[in-house]
């Protein structure tokens, strides 16, 4: 019997998508968000993600592979972004995004 070797061509850096269950406006203190990658990550954790606007900080985060959640906090009322900055998160080939990924996500909240 021979040895047989089996190699993967990947050219293609990984590519993710921010989303949360929730409408906007909400009334949550608390945003659950869903950070789908589409393929499979390493070195991705909760110092990756950018928060802006009234998104304060990060209640929760866990995941792993290719699917990660976070429950971002909000201070008040407003606007609040969230990012992913490029060169964070690398595929199993060493590729990095080339991009940063930012969504508003939901574009208003009111606190009652």
């Amino acid at each position: 019997d021979g040895l047989q070797s089996t190699y993967y061509y990947d050219v293609n850096p990984p590519d993710v998508t921010l989303s949360t269950s929730l409408s906007s406006p909400t009334d949550a203190s608390t945003i659950p968000i869903e950070i789908d990658f589409d393929e499979t990550v390493t070195h991705f954790n909760v110092s990756d993600i950018q928060l802006s606007g009234t998104a304060t900080s990060i209640a929760g985060f866990g995941g792993s592979e290719a699917a990660y959640w976070a429950n971002v906090v909000l201070s008040g009322e407003g606007p609040y972004s969230i990012s992913i900055p490029a060169n964070r998160a690398n595929d199993f080939a060493g590729m990095f995004p080339h991009k940063s990924f930012k969504q508003r996500i939901p574009a208003r909240t009111r606190l009652l």
